[in-house]
């Protein structure tokens, strides 16, 4: 398969080259989006032979991989990873990713252990609700991922945060893609991009794309309900306290 690697980047000038150099082990071609870096971010990713994109302002992890996926679409690339700048995602993995997307649309490379007990209980609450869509999916919000291209054209997404990744598995279950899950051991970073705000926006998304899709979705009319009712309750009170954690936050 043509594959091409993104990597979304904001202020990694600590981590950059060597998540490039580990990569290069196994993919020559590369793309960085960088999400408005105020370090050397883009200077070092300079140094290396690789495709660069620049955001002209910080837009959102989410914004810079569907930049990423247009990127991948015009170029006619087959299959695409998603890795993060942070050096968390061993490179070493990519061919396994690779080896299952033979067999399906899209693979996570999923997490056990995460870098505090708050970011696993956050985590694993966001998950809840998903596994009844996808019970084997574990973490839905890993970005070391590989996806078809084929898939990509199919998705619709709309988001522009953190809240992306969990959006095209959502995606993935509306266009009956075959997922397969890769479950990996990594170096969890003690810095993070995401914040609560993210979380409360990652919940408001599932549930506001719930009640849009789930007539269409392949389940028993029990958990079809139980679902109905949980997002319906979440979009109720998740709306309003995302807008006013956004206003506080100015994010």
């Amino acid at each position: 398969m043509k594959t091409l690697i993104i990597i979304p980047a904001y202020n990694e000038e600590k981590t950059i080259a060597e998540v490039i150099s580990g990569v290069l082990h196994y993919i020559p071609s590369i793309l960085i989006v960088d999400d408005g870096s105020k370090d050397a971010t883009n200077e070092i990713a300079k140094q290396f032979n690789v495709e660069i994109i620049n955001n002209p302002r910080k837009s959102g992890k989410g914004f810079s991989l569907q930049r990423g996926f247009a990127y991948a679409i015009e170029h006619n690339y087959d299959a695409v990873i998603t890795i993060d700048a942070d050096g968390e995602h061993n490179p070493e993995q990519i061919p396994y990713l690779l080896d299952l997307l033979k067999n399906g649309d899209l693979v996570i490379a999923q997490r056990t252990i995460y870098r505090s007990a708050m970011r696993s209980f956050l985590n694993k609450f966001s998950t809840f609700f998903m596994t009844f869509l996808l019970p084997d999916i574990q973490d839905t919000q890993s970005g070391y991922r590989a996806i078809s291209v084929s898939l990509l054209k199919r998705m619709y997404l709309t988001t522009n945060h953190f809240d992306t990744e969990l959006e095209m598995l959502l995606e993935a279950v509306k266009n009956n893609a075959i997922i397969r899950v890769l479950n990996i051991h990594h170096l969890p970073q003690r810095k993070s991009n995401q914040t609560f705000v993210d979380f409360v926006r990652i919940n408001n998304l599932f549930d506001k794309w719930y009640l849009t899709n789930f007539k269409y979705l392949k389940l028993s009319l029990c958990k079809k309900y139980v679902l109905l009712c949980a997002t319906s309750i979440g979009i109720c009170i998740g709306a309003p306290v995302r807008l006013l954690l956004e206003k506080i936050t100015k994010k």
